[in-house]
């Protein structure tokens, strides 16, 4: 018992087979996935940035609140 493949694809709500499309439609699926997984990778990325540059601005929000509370003590 084989199990049959589809390349089906939802478009405005709408069923498509990808095996049906002319060549031109099969490049802008391939366009339009690519697009998906490039914006996915770099949200990723992204998130990671995000998350050290709040890292960074803490530690030096940090060390500029010790350095105001080290001059109080020597005035």
């Amino acid at each position: 018992m084989s199990e049959e493949k589809t390349n089906i694809i939802s478009i405005n709500g709408e069923e498509y087979n990808a095996d049906d499309f002319d060549d031109k439609q099969k490049y802008l699926v391939a366009q339009c996935k690519s697009c998906q997984e490039r914006v996915g990778k770099l949200r990723f990325d992204l998130d990671r940035e995000t998350a050290a540059l709040d890292h960074f601005t803490s530690a030096l929000i940090a060390t500029i609140e010790a350095s105001k509370n080290t001059e109080k003590k020597v005035s």
